[in-house]
């Protein structure tokens, strides 16, 4: 096959002409790859749309029904991970690409044989700001998004030599609860108020409870797991209204109310004044001083 490119050539005679890689083959059939592929996205186009409200119309709902017997048969007979690898990776505190994406990619590199040969389950800890990013998160979110999609390629690659169950929670007990951040010079500090800047309203979870919650979905073989379950709906909002979860992000994080500084922010704000910390924020979170997380 000879690549044919006069066109290529007049096209830098005359910026305006419209350019299709062409190809010569040895019958002289000309095919203009351009069109072709014009041709089938637009037929893809028209044919995509109705056959995914068929597949969803006839399938989905027996699909539904199946998974809640399977989540049922599963409740009653959970996962015996005894013997087994069960490889947990990600970080809770770590902000940044290093150790959120690639402190669980080279781990997986070298724990896949061993979880291989078992059958192990790979648990890995993402974030609901992998989907929902916060603002002021923007590094944290990415490297969320970049772990949840690696997890999510190997476990095509897998298949059903390994299992894996991404967990995306929400705020909880931690050390960024706590407010601890990475500062402009590049050190870890302690700014409370970031903190408050940053989850305002949310409540802030346990971490023995969510802890508890995650391993008993994660024995009954679910493939993702939220915790607080209430923060799957944040999903069905970024897919269907994303509008409304930036103006919402937007109104309560960075829109400043009273004053000039821009920590006086509309979602700290309402905080600050109901009290809201002692109702939705555990005690653990509330001390002055920074304190292990501890459980009983």
């Amino acid at each position: 096959m000879q690549y044919f490119d006069d066109h290529l050539l007049l096209s830098k005679l005359n910026p305006n002409t419209t350019i299709s890689s062409t190809f010569v083959t040895s019958g002289g059939i000309i095919l203009h790859t351009v069109a072709i592929m014009d041709l089938v996205n637009g037929l893809l186009n028209l044919v995509a749309p109705p056959f995914t409200l068929f597949t969803i119309f006839f399938f989905l709902p027996p699909w539904i029904f199946f998974k809640f017997f399977l989540r049922i048969f599963r409740t009653v007979f959970t996962e015996d991970v005894s013997g087994k690898v069960v490889l947990i990776t990600g970080a809770s505190s770590g902000i940044g690409e290093d150790i959120n994406f690639w402190g669980s990619v080279y781990t997986t590199k070298f724990a896949a044989p061993h979880l291989r040969n078992c059958g192990g389950r790979i648990v890995v800890l993402s974030s609901v700001a992998s989907c929902v990013p916060p603002p002021r998160m923007s590094i944290y979110s990415a490297s969320k998004a970049a772990l949840s999609q690696f997890y999510e390629t190997m476990r095509v690659e897998f298949g059903s030599d390994v299992k894996i169950t991404i967990v995306t929670p929400g705020f909880i007990e931690s050390e960024m609860t706590q407010g601890k951040f990475l500062s402009h010079e590049g050190k870890m500090v302690v700014d409370r108020v970031a903190r408050d800047m940053l989850v305002n309203l949310s409540p802030v979870g346990k971490v023995e409870e969510t802890a508890t919650a995650i391993v008993k979905q994660v024995l009954r073989g679910e493939r993702y797991v939220t915790e607080p379950a209430w923060m799957k709906m944040t999903y069905v909002w970024q897919v269907l209204w994303p509008e409304a979860v930036e103006w919402v992000n937007r109104l309560m994080c960075m829109t400043t109310v009273g004053g000039e500084s821009r920590h006086d922010t509309f979602g700290k704000r309402i905080l600050d004044v109901v009290g809201g910390r002692s109702i939705l924020y555990p005690t653990s979170i509330r001390s002055p001083e920074m304190q292990p997380i501890k459980s009983n």
